[in-house]
């Protein structure tokens, strides 16, 4: 069959695991392949063996491994691995398996294990294949394609970062520019509203003081007016006198 074991792990620490196959070599083999995982950055990679590929997906501190034959694509075998995350990281398991021993979700997870290695055998016709009973060597690992993907990956998310950070850096400028012009034209307001206010006042003070004016003007007329009537009034007076 093409999928012959698979396991998760905390770093190195396998936690659960399933085989299809007797005896436990693969599991000797798998946490050789576990300890030189703890030292990648990468998400995916590849082991290659004589007879196997070790595929080991990983998402944060939580490690996925495979084990199939050289006949099962490795996109295949990293779909399933996917599978096998989500459902893991789906549930109660990853909290709790900060705390577990080697091997203490055995119990709990090796069941969904078991089954998603059948359903995904049974999408694929066997493969013969030759066991041994010892771990097998691993001679070399092939990862090139799946580092270079990473890589691409990698550096689009990177520009994609750049870009938003850019946007982001733009539009808080606009935005204090927006902030800043509307404190501008608030103050204007408010400048012209004084002068408004100003203007008006200047306005009533200036009537007021012409209104004064006329009036001083026009009581010296009435007065000087007065005085005239009264100096011509005494004339006549005086010649009426004389005359009589």
């Amino acid at each position: 069959m093409p999928l012959v074991y698979s396991c998760v792990a905390r770093g190195s620490i396998i936690l659960a695991d399933h085989t299809d196959c007797h005896g436990n070599h693969h599991q000797g083999a798998a946490q050789q392949v576990l300890d030189k995982a703890t030292t990648l950055q990468h998400i995916r990679h590849t082991y290659e063996t004589e007879l196997f590929c070790y595929y080991i997906l990983i998402r944060g501190k939580f490690t996925f491994l495979a084990v199939a034959d050289k006949s099962f694509p490795s996109k295949q075998c990293y779909r399933y691995l996917e599978q096998v995350g989500t459902i893991f990281m789906s549930g109660d398991l990853p909290r709790r398996a900060d705390k577990v021993v080697p091997y203490g979700l055995r119990g709990e997870f090796s069941s969904d294990l078991t089954g998603l290695l059948e359903e995904w055998n049974k999408a694929y016709a066997p493969a013969p294949l030759i066991h041994s009973a010892s771990a097998p060597a691993i001679t070399h690992y092939t990862s090139e394609d799946d580092e270079q993907k990473l890589l691409e990956d990698q550096e689009k998310v990177t520009q994609l970062i750049k870009q938003t950070q850019e946007v982001t850096k733009t539009t808080s400028k606009n935005l204090k520019r927006m902030l800043s012009r509307e404190a501008l034209i608030k103050k204007i307001h408010n400048i012209t509203n004084k002068l408004v206010v100003d203007s008006e006042d200047l306005s009533r003070r200036t009537h007021e003081h012409n209104r004064r004016l006329w009036l001083k003007e026009k009581k010296f007329t009435i007065v000087s007016v007065c005085i005239a009537i009264m100096l011509g009034t005494i004339l006549v007076l005086i010649l009426y006198f004389e005359l009589s």
